[in-house]
């Protein structure tokens, strides 16, 4: 990842009456304010991190591939798409309420524009070069050098284990399934914890990937009483 001082922008959230850079993504880009926590620490007051870990170069490879959109039955796509991203998706501004044939356009027109760059990213994201590093190691083990406060948002299904899943190679499926083997999903997040200086981990039981959307009103309350503090 390059950065230059051009291309920063940080959006500052309003809690309250006062201002705060807010750095806060989820996966493996939520070491974007990792990297920039590194690099502009007057600028950084407190990291969020949400269900994040880099994929280690010694772990073995995936077979994730970004098929051309097809517009012929989308509508059940998005509708098992949703069932296995979300715990609830009540939250989630386009997958709550009936998936409309409008919804279903807007889905397709951004399929189709991206798809490019999503097939791009998924050969990149199988193969043995996909990770992310910060002075030549690993961005997930700088962490400890944001010298901030740091509020973990973990769930006990994160998918944090980003290539385990995805698979129609039953094979290779096998082989990242045994490696994975005997690592608990929340270890990462207990290794932020442990290892940073100045952080707290604030766990839900019912939740997927994107915990912010499962359990939106109290994710809310958690990070803005964090922030706040």
């Amino acid at each position: 990842m390059d950065f230059d001082d051009q291309r920063i922008r940080l959006r500052f959230v309003e809690i309250g009456g006062r201002q705060y850079p807010a750095l806060y993504l989820c996966s493996v880009v939520a070491f974007d304010p990792d990297f920039l926590g590194c690099l502009y620490l007057s600028l950084v007051e407190k990291v969020v991190i949400v269900n994040s870990r880099t994929p280690r170069p010694e772990e073995p490879s995936g077979d994730l591939f970004a098929p051309e959109p097809q517009r012929d039955g989308l509508k059940e796509e998005i509708e098992e798409t949703r069932e296995e991203m979300f715990v609830t998706y009540e939250h989630h501004p386009f997958f709550k309420g009936p998936i409309t044939e409008e919804k279903v356009d807007r889905y397709y027109e951004l399929k189709e524009r991206n798809w490019e760059h999503n097939q791009a990213r998924a050969e990149l994201y199988a193969s043995d070069e996909y990770t992310s590093e910060y002075n030549g190691k690993v961005i997930d083990y700088s962490a400890p050098e944001v010298d901030v406060p740091a509020l973990i948002t973990w769930s006990t299904t994160p998918e944090a284990f980003p290539r385990v899943h995805y698979q129609d190679n039953d094979e290779l499926a096998a082989e990242i399934e045994a490696y994975f083997e005997g690592m608990s999903q929340t270890d990462p997040a207990l290794w932020f914890v442990e290892e940073m200086d100045d952080a707290e981990l604030h766990l839900w039981d019912d939740g997927k990937h994107h915990v912010m959307t499962d359990h939106a009103p109290r994710w809310v309350d958690v990070v803005t009483d964090f922030v706040d503090s």
